[in-house]
């Protein structure tokens, strides 16, 4: 296997692992390629929310759907930087609940913010600073 397929390989497994680990907060993969997904978080109606504003107000439930119907669903992108730097760096994994050091690690764009992106060499998922 040569360096560029195992780097292909390892920027497949820091996308997958980013995406699911926003599946988990209710994320849904719109699309996504070896470097990049897109993803959605769906509107939800409070139902909480509507019967507030309807003892509230009364007709105030009204304006709750209106609010509802014009509200758009979130979106994220979610992009790789095609370099890879092999210098060690800290970063927080989520599942071991401490700082690693990753290597090689990849710059992520996600949601507009930069950040350091690599795996966790003890569980395998993407660990990422911002």
């Amino acid at each position: 296997m040569t360096v560029d397929a195992n780097l292909t390989q390892v920027r497949e497994r820091v996308i997958d692992g980013l995406c699911l680990r926003y599946q988990r907060q209710g994320w849904l993969v719109a699309g996504k390629t070896g470097i990049s997904a897109q993803l959605v978080k769906p509107k939800i109606f409070s139902v909480v929310w509507a019967f507030l504003w309807l003892l509230l107000f009364g007709a105030g439930i009204i304006v709750y759907l209106i609010y509802y119907m014009a509200k758009r669903p979130k979106t994220m992108l979610i992009e790789l930087a095609s370099d890879a730097d092999d210098r060690p760096v800290s970063v927080w994994c989520d599942f071991d609940r401490r700082r690693i050091e990753v290597a090689p690690v990849f710059k992520a764009r996600i949601a507009g913010r930069w950040a350091t992106c690599g795996l966790c060499p003890t569980c395998g998922a993407a660990a990422c600073s911002f």
